[in-house]
């Protein structure tokens, strides 16, 4: 495999230019994205739940990403959160990345 000296500067431009074009379209929600960012990261899970959930208290415990059968729209990444609140409160969470999301 070629390195870096060996290949033209124009040609590793545009590579790097290839790579910035793919890493602009990412978004954190984006499932592969979503599961590398989020994979044994509690402290990320945790800053993200407490922002959506309104919760600046929320301790997230356990955080388990699960690979789900995508469905037409590729959309196929679940993550079940176990967390508590200062209250004591226990919340069992499941983010999925969906274009349509609601809460229950």
């Amino acid at each position: 495999m070629p390195t870096n000296d060996t290949i033209p500067v124009a040609q590793q431009a545009k590579r790097h230019q290839r790579a910035l074009n793919i890493i602009k379209r990412w978004r954190l929600m984006d499932d592969d994205f979503m599961k590398r960012c989020f994979k044994d990261n509690i402290p990320a899970v945790e800053c993200i739940l407490r922002i959506i959930m309104e919760k600046p208290d929320l301790q997230v415990e356990m955080v388990q990403i699960e690979d789900t059968i995508p469905n037409l729209s590729g959309h196929g990444i679940r993550m079940d959160v176990h967390a508590t609140d200062s209250t004591g409160t226990e919340y069992d969470i499941e983010v999925q990345r969906a274009d349509n999301a609601h809460v229950r």
